[in-house]
């Protein structure tokens, strides 16, 4: 009899186990998904507000840089010569503030780019047509802070620099046989405490091109002292950071040959050398044309 009422104790709590394991299995997959709905919920609640942060934000930005200062940059973007930069932000001032008034001064902005362009056009349709007709000489150039003045080309034999003024010497150099030099003067002029000697090239136009046919040789024009110009102590007369100008003696050995010919010479904006046959379009814009010898044979 015992041993009955033990099964029937045992089946009762096996059903009784089975009920609550299966109670327990159900309330967690219950409670799993209620988490899961929630993060759901909140995600989306957390996409809403991140994307009125993101609205709140351009407000802010778009209040914190008004009209006004916005057409004054757009303003240093013109008389830097960023015309692009220009489009760009006039662009963006008429997308944020389509009814401010600061939009009327940026269409005379665009109004005097499309004339500069046409300008520009026209000048690159010239040289294209007249070829190298169409450069003047550009005897003094500025680049940066620093202007280079040119004169008194010519040619010669002998090229004479560095003067020393207290001994009355110079130094010299003759060309080759059935050579010439090309002789010019340079000043270079600054503010700055620092300028270098500018790369300036004599070339002939072979096929519509130019081609090197020496670069120019650049020295000092003189020294104070003969001290200085054997280097025992510095000339303060060649240093920028005492004087705003300095002087030079330029020049570049040709073939006798070339003399009746037109040389074009050349100064380059930028850093670099020039290399083989450079194009029209190459010489307006890297390099200035500082003179056209023989011009009448073009």
């Amino acid at each position: 009899m015992r041993m009955k009422n033990l099964s029937i104790v045992f089946i009762v709590s096996a059903i009784a186990t089975c009920l609550l394991s299966s109670c327990t299995q159900t309330s967690r997959t219950d409670v799993a998904a209620q988490i899961a709905e929630t993060e759901r919920k909140y995600q989306d609640t957390i996409k809403v507000l991140r994307q009125q942060l993101a609205e709140a934000n351009d407000k802010i930005g778009i209040l914190s840089y008004p009209a006004d200062q916005r057409l004054s940059h757009i303003g240093e973007l013109f008389n830097s010569g960023d015309y692009d930069g220009v489009k760009k932000e006039t662009a963006e001032l008429k997308r944020v503030f389509p009814n401010a008034k600061e939009n009327d001064s940026c269409n005379e902005y665009l109004k005097k780019i499309e004339a500069i362009e046409a300008a520009k056009k026209a000048e690159e349709d010239k040289i294209k047509a007249l070829g190298y007709k169409a450069f003047k000489d550009t005897p003094t150039v500025k680049f940066g802070n620093v202007t280079y003045s040119f004169s008194g080309f010519t040619y010669g034999r002998t090229f004479t620099f560095e003067y020393v003024l207290d001994v009355d010497e110079y130094s010299y150099e003759v060309a080759d046989k059935n050579s010439t030099y090309i002789l010019a003067s340079l000043a270079i002029s600054t503010k700055e405490n620092y300028a270098s000697t500018p790369k300036v090239y004599a070339c002939e136009i072979v096929g519509g091109k130019l081609k090197e046919i020496d670069d120019f040789r650049i020295e000092y024009a003189t020294y104070n002292t003969y001290g200085a110009s054997i280097g025992n102590y510095s000339e303060t007369s060649h240093d920028f950071s005492k004087v705003s100008s300095v002087k030079y003696k330029m020049a570049a050995q040709i073939p006798q040959s070339q003399t009746s010919k037109p040389i074009v010479i050349i100064v380059r904006k930028t850093s670099g050398y020039l290399s083989g046959e450079i194009s029209l379009d190459e010489v307006r814009e890297n390099y200035e044309v500082v003179k056209i010898l023989n011009r009448n044979r073009l």
